[in-house]
C-alpha cells in the first residue's frame, strides 16, 4: 500500500511521511496533530483495530483532504477506498468447503472492525449456503497478530478433535497457526489445511506455502493517492468510494480433506 501512495505522490510532485500508529489511538492523535502543524496537504489513514474514529471526522470536517483505506469511518464527507471483505472470507471459506471440510475453523480479526466483521461474515454465509451449520466453538477471535494465531489454533484443536481446516483471517495469523499445529505433532495439509488474508510476502516464505486472499494492495494505495491529489487540487471525484475484489490464491497449504 505505502509503495503504491509514494509512487503516485512522486510522479505528481508530492512528498509522504510515513506514520505508524501500531493501532493505538493516543499515538494516531498525536501524529495528526504534528502533521496538521507542518500543514501537510492531505492525509491517507490506512486500515487499523483503532475502534474509534472521531478525531478523522473532525479532520474532514477542519477542511483537511482525507482519504481513508479499508476503514469504516461514519461521515458522509469521507473519500475512501476499499476491499471486499465479505467477499475474502466467503471464498476462503468455500474453497475449504469445494474440497471436502466441514469442520472449519475461523480466526478472526478483532471484531469492533468492520473488516473483521465482514470477514467472518462471510465465512458463515459460505458454511450455510453450503448446508453446513455454523459452530460458534469453531470460532475464535483474534487480533490479527502472530499470538493470537497461535492461541486460537490452541483452543480450536483442544475443542474440536475432528477439525481438518483453518481460515485464518490474515497472514500473520496463519503464521501463527502453522507453529501450533505442527507442535501438536499434525502434518499441513495432510492433516489440516490453512488459508489465510493478505497476500504478504511471508505467505510464499512459509512452508509449504500459504494458501490465502489476495488484496490488490499496490493497486489500492495508488488509487487512494491519486484521489487525496484530486481532493488536494479542488478538484471533483466520480466516486467517492471505489471497491476492490479479492482474489484467491491457491498455494500448497490447502489439499482434498482426508478421506475425502
Amino acid at each position: 500500500i505505502a509503495r503504491g501512495v509514494e509512487d503516485t505522490a512522486h510522479i505528481y510532485g508530492y512528498n509522504v511521511f510515513l506514520c505508524n500508529t501500531d493501532d493505538n489511538l493516543e499515538k494516531e492523535s498525536e501524529y495528526i496533530r504534528a502533521l496538521k502543524e507542518k500543514y501537510v496537504d492531505g492525509i491517507i489513514f490506512t486500515s487499523s483495530s483503532i475502534p474509534k474514529h472521531e478525531h478523522i471526522v473532525e479532520l474532514v470536517e477542519s477542511g483537511i483532504p482525507v482519504v481513508i483505506m479499508d476503514r469504516r469511518v461514519d461521515s458522509e464527507n469521507i473519500y475512501g477506498v476499499f476491499l471486499d471483505n465479505y467477499e475474502g472470507g466467503y471464498i476462503a471459506t468455500k474453497h475449504l468447503i469445494d474440497l471436502g471440510h466441514k469442520k472449519i475453523g475461523c480466526i478472526t480479526g478483532p471484531l469492533y472492525t468492520k473488516s473483521a466483521k465482514e470477514r467472518l461474515e462471510g465465512y458463515k454465509k459460505a458454511l450455510l449456503d453450503n448446508g453446513i451449520k455454523i459452530d460458534e466453538r469453531l470460532i475464535f477471535e483474534g487480533d490479527y497478530k502472530i499470538n493470537s494465531g497461535i492461541i486460537g489454533t490452541e483452543r480450536l484443536l483442544r475443542d474440536n478433535k475432528d477439525m481438518s481446516a483453518i481460515f485464518a483471517c490474515n497472514d500473520l495469523m496463519a503464521y501463527g497457526a502453522y507453529k501450533t499445529i505442527r507442535s501438536f505433532g499434525y502434518k499441513i495439509p495432510d492433516d489440516i489445511s490453512v488459508v489465510g488474508f493478505d497476500d504478504i510476502q511471508l505467505s510464499q516464505i512459509l512452508e509449504p506455502q500459504l494458501t490465502t486472499i489476495r488484496q490488490p494492495a499496490y493497486d489500492m494505495g495508488l488509487t487512494a493517492a491519486r484521489m487525496l491529489i484530486k481532493l488536494i487540487e479542488g478538484k471533483k471525484l466520480k466516486k467517492k468510494i471505489i471497491n476492490f475484489r479479492p482474489q484467491l490464491v491457491i498455494r500448497q497449504s490447502t489439499k482434498l480433506v482426508k478421506g475425502g
